[in-house]
C-alpha cells in the first residue's frame, strides 16, 4: 500500500523546512566562529608575550650589571 501523494508531499515540504532551520543554524554557528582567534593564533600571542617579557628580564640585567660597573 503506498502513501497518498499529498502526504508524501507534506513530508518532502517538512524536510525542506528541517533542512533550511539546519543550513540557517550551521552558517550562524560558522559565523559565530570565523571571528573567534584560532588556537594558533593564541599560541603566536602567547609566544610573543614570552618573548617580550624574556628580552625585558635581559636588558633589565643588561642595565644593571652595566651599572654595576660604575659603582665599583
Amino acid at each position: 500500500m503506498q502513501p497518498p501523494i499529498g502526504t508524501l508531499r507534506y513530508r518532502a515540504e517538512a524536510a525542506n523546512q528541517r533542512m533550511a532551520r539546519m543550513e540557517d543554524k550551521l552558517d550562524r554557528l560558522i559565523e559565530a566562529t570565523s571571528k573567534l582567534p584560532s588556537t594558533n593564533a593564541m599560541w603566536t600571542m602567547v609566544a610573543s608575550v614570552i618573548g617580550i617579557c624574556a628580552a625585558s628580564v635581559g636588558v633589565i640585567v643588561a642595565i644593571l650589571t652595566w651599572l654595576q660597573g660604575f659603582h665599583h
